[in-house]
């Protein structure tokens, strides 16, 4: 077995009330084999591995995976998170669960709650999903970022096989 990981559930508690500035327009990006490109194209940041990223998510979700992103006021992309769905690589994921990941934040704009607006949209954006979170023990900004979303860490640890990378609950 590969490494190990710790698992995030989103806590739907109707009780919950997130305070997150709206400075921020958050996007949305349906990634489809043919179209990898997000903002037509323009953005100067992509490159083509982020592409080929993009095409592989696109093939192994049959091209249900979305893209959240933030851009700054020049249109380069601040922040970027992928809604995945059920699919070979989670294995333990059901019908109508999916998983927020990789998500990443340029280090300029790191501080000023983008991750955690962007997760907390996504939620509310997906409200019939069940929305999970892997995240290494170490990644301490990313689990405060969740938590602060709303997410709590579950009884159940994530481990990863060599091979393809796939996840698997221990």
């Amino acid at each position: 077995m590969g490494k190990r990981y710790l698992l995030f559930k989103l806590n739907r508690d109707d009780k919950l009330n997130l305070k997150f500035t709206e400075t921020h327009d958050v996007r949305i990006f349906n990634i489809k084999p043919w179209r990898l490109s997000i903002s037509g194209g323009g953005c100067k940041q992509e490159n083509f591995h982020e592409k080929f990223f993009r095409f592989y998510i696109s093939i192994l979700t049959f091209g249900k995976a979305k893209v959240y992103y933030v851009e700054n006021e020049k249109g380069e992309i601040i922040h970027s998170s992928y809604l995945i769905p059920q699919n070979f690589k989670y294995p333990f994921l059901k019908k109508g669960e999916a998983v927020i990941g990789p998500c990443q934040t340029n280090i300029k704009y790191r501080g000023q709650g983008i991750y955690p607006h962007v997760l907390n949209f996504i939620g509310k954006c997906n409200p019939s999903l069940n929305i999970y979170m892997i995240i290494r023990p170490d990644n301490k900004a990313s689990i405060n970022g969740v938590k602060k979303s709303g997410f709590e860490l579950c009884d159940d640890t994530i481990s990863t096989t060599n091979i393809l990378k796939r996840f698997y609950l221990m």
